[in-house]
């Protein structure tokens, strides 16, 4: 599902996804996501995210509903530091992802951990 948004600038000299950020809320990474998919336009087109706003432009586009993550198991190796019940402590891999996001669904810490937890008897 999709909302619209229309918005008249206020700003002078500010970049579109910094502006765009601010007045919605967002991340400007999700702003610049909303962007490269087509979703923001400055007088029909598709700005570039460094593109200046300038006092009273015209911005539209629509934000477009997330899809939420499911958090699976998957049978990744861990070096367990130390654990006990109420804590476990493990040596992260350099480059592992902690817990899924954008771009990031698998491979993370967060499906290790659960794999490794389900192993176990709880």
């Amino acid at each position: 599902m999709e909302r619209k948004f229309f918005l008249v600038s206020d700003k002078d000299n500010m970049r579109i996804d910094m502006y765009l950020a601010e007045a919605l809320s967002l991340t400007r990474a999700k702003v610049q996501g909303l962007i490269a998919e087509g979703h923001v336009r400055v007088l029909e087109k598709v700005p570039k995210p460094s593109l200046k706003v300038t006092k009273g432009m015209e911005i539209e586009g629509e934000l477009v509903a997330e899809v939420p993550v499911n958090l699976y198991p998957e049978s990744i190796p861990l070096t367990v530091l130390y654990e006990d019940d109420f804590l476990l402590a493990i040596n992260k891999p350099v480059g592992m992802v902690v817990h899924p996001s954008c771009g990031h669904t698998s491979g993370t810490l967060v499906n290790a951990i659960l794999a490794y937890l389900g192993r176990k008897s709880i």
